[in-house]
């Protein structure tokens, strides 16, 4: 019984796996614009971190950029936080259409910009000057 068990454990691990995204990049819309790389957070577990510095960079810099982070929800769902920045304003999108227990939803807001605050736990990447008045916390990587 307790082979039948770890077999089955071992199988659902396995096919638990297989439906997760792998980080990399997302394809253009088509028009021609390059493709965004991604930062992936599987429950506190950041990969491509240093993209999001870069990102940061880019807004300083008054650059062109864009990056996406994918947040995995517990039951392994992924939401989506894209942001372009043209040079002047970032065009922020949260898509939660794919998070079966959450809303579902798609907003986009515009912010004025983003910056990277270190705390004695944790560093956040904030969005300010946006529209609806208020910082949006984008990502909180765990020290």
């Amino acid at each position: 019984m307790r082979k039948q068990n770890a077999v089955a454990l071992l199988l659902f691990l396995l096919l638990a796996g297989c439906g997760k995204e792998e980080p990399g990049t997302i394809a253009g819309n088509g028009s021609g614009e390059p493709d965004v790389e991604q930062v992936v957070n599987t429950h506190g577990t950041v990969e491509n971190a240093g993209r999001l510095d870069e990102f940061v960079s880019s807004v300083e810099q008054r650059k062109n950029d864009a990056v996406q982070v994918v947040n995995f929800t517990t039951e392994g769902d992924p939401i989506y936080q894209t942001l372009e920045f043209d040079g002047e304003v970032i065009k922020f999108t949260h898509d939660s259409s794919r998070d079966q227990f959450g809303s579902g939803s798609i907003t986009a807001m515009n912010c004025g910009s983003i910056s990277k605050k270190e705390t004695a736990s944790t560093v956040d990447y904030v969005l300010t000057g946006c529209e609806q008045g208020e910082a949006f916390n984008v990502l909180a990587i765990e020290k």
